[in-house]
């Protein structure tokens, strides 16, 4: 497959170390020869930039899989790609991820589609790849939890988005129905498993086949110790990733993309939405938005008329 370069956005750089020059001008060079970035993956860089960082160096892109592998091809149907409509290769398209839950909806992270219209942006499905294979779908309907915002990491970071046309040849993904079930599938230190299409090293361009990475599932309170968080994080949002040697997570370019878990039955069922983490992805465990606490609202989006 051919190589791609994704751009590199810097922002807050104070470098404080020699070394670190070296990794600024290689930085440089690339966002040089990268393509332009489309216009809906300005937009997210342009909120992610904005949230804390922990690291005085950020590429400013939304998160992606760190560490990972690539999927199986057809293991994760339920998987989407969000692409901005105005740019025809897939590839230099793709700027968030999300998950079909039923026929006609996909959920995914509202700091992926706030500020953005329905009919901008269109779904990729039925594919692991940005290079070959799947079809786009429009979006007819963007829907934001009112409660979306900062404090000042991401809340209630889910959205509905409605598509034009009935996916009726994948099956959904289930998601969990409530925090109690969230915690029966995945309890504390249970695998999970993050999948996506972005970056999977700092500075090095996103892959064109779909990524997974297995994460510990962390307590909230663990968490919060972390000089990252201070405390910030809610019983709203999921943390996974290692306490002792970060290396795996969720990274720039996954954003809006499912964390997973098996039940008991071996069932698969959603229990986050790829929300943040530090800029430089794999430093500390990454948060997400947890499904189970905003089940009724999502129940009600795919019911509206």
């Amino acid at each position: 497959m051919q190589e791609h370069a994704k751009p590199a956005v810097f922002s807050n750089l104070a470098p404080a170390a020699a070394g670190l020059a070296a990794l600024l001008i290689a930085a440089s060079a690339a966002a040089q020869t990268a393509p332009p970035t489309n216009p809906q993956r300005a937009r997210v860089q342009a909120l992610l930039a904005t949230l804390p960082q922990a690291s005085d160096v950020s590429n400013g892109v939304e998160p992606e899989v760190v560490d990972g592998k690539p999927a199986q091809p057809g293991r994760w149907p339920f998987v989407v790609a969000l692409l901005d409509k105005g740019t025809s290769d897939n590839y230099n398209a793709q700027f968030c991820g999300g998950t079909l839950i039923d026929n006609n909806h996909v959920l995914t992270a509202a700091h992926c589609v706030e500020g953005s219209s329905a009919g901008s942006m269109q779904v990729l499905v039925d594919t692991n790849s940005l290079a070959q294979g799947g079809r786009r779908i429009d979006v007819t309907r963007v829907t934001i939890h009112p409660d979306f915002g900062s404090n000042p990491f991401l809340q209630a970071d889910v959205a509905v988005l409605r598509l034009g046309q009935a996916v009726n040849d994948i099956t959904p993904v289930t998601y969990a129905s409530s925090p109690a079930q969230d915690n029966s599938v995945a309890p504390d230190d249970a695998r999970t498993t993050v999948l996506g299409w972005g970056q999977l090293t700092w500075l090095r361009p996103g892959p064109e086949e779909m990524h997974q990475a297995r994460l510990p599932r962390n307590t909230i309170g663990e968490c919060n110790n972390l000089n990252f968080y201070g405390g910030r994080l809610t019983d709203k949002n999921v943390c996974a990733g290692d306490l002792q040697q970060p290396s795996k997570s969720a990274c720039y370019g996954d954003s809006g993309g499912p964390l997973v878990a098996r039940n008991d039955s071996g069932k698969t069922v959603q229990i986050g939405v790829v929300s943040g983490g530090p800029s430089v992805c794999g430093d500390v465990p990454g948060y997400f938005a947890r499904v189970g606490s905003f089940a009724k609202w999502i129940d009600k989006q795919v019911t509206a008329p």
